[in-house]
């Protein structure tokens, strides 16, 4: 029997989901997508849950994306699928909670967990978190709306950045405390 993907506590309000998967830096396989398309909208119905807090599980990463090593044994016909039918739901997934949603991260949070956070009304970031969208150095383009999600949520000389140059962001190391960042 395999760890759960994501776990999820409950207690005085605050539902506490924290990705599962971190000897895969947390990043999103398949599966997990699907759970989480199923638990967010759970999560806003229920009438014991007044925030959502989003967080990854280990030190090393918030999450590092979608599943590369999944991605490169999935046949072409299975992305297709995905890219057409499961990716434009979760790209809104979190957005589309009428409840407030709050993305702590720490560690490592790229791709398609950067853009999970970008879905978040709050981000707070550790002294060790990394912001980057490094697609485009393999070549392809977020595919998660980070393009333009970014752009309206972000300062815009730093975001106009992220997607075209695969920039990197680090918190502020000189601030021993946490570094809120509904905004770069």
């Amino acid at each position: 029997m395999s760890d759960p993907l994501y776990l999820l506590t409950v207690e005085d309000g605050v539902a506490l989901v924290t990705l599962n998967r971190p000897q895969a830096m947390n990043s999103i396989n398949r599966e997990l997508r699907l759970q989480l398309l199923e638990l967010f909208p759970l999560l806003d119905l229920r009438d014991d849950v007044n925030v959502i807090v989003l967080t990854g599980a280990g030190d090393k990463a918030f999450c590092t994306g979608a599943d590369l090593k999944e991605r490169s044994s999935r046949t072409t016909a299975d992305m297709v699928h995905d890219r057409h039918y499961m990716i434009p739901k979760f790209t809104v997934v979190v957005a589309s909670v009428s409840k407030p949603v709050i993305a702590a991260v720490k560690g490592y949070c790229m791709g398609g967990g950067f853009e999970l956070v970008l879905q978040c009304d709050i981000s707070i970031a550790a002294d060790n978190a990394i912001f980057a969208l490094p697609e485009v150095t393999h070549g392809f383009f977020p595919g998660g709306g980070a393009g333009s999600t970014v752009l309206g949520t972000a300062n815009v000389m730093r975001a106009a950045r992220l997607p075209d140059g695969g920039t990197v962001i680090e918190a502020p190391r000189a601030s021993r405390k946490s570094w809120i960042w509904p905004i770069f």
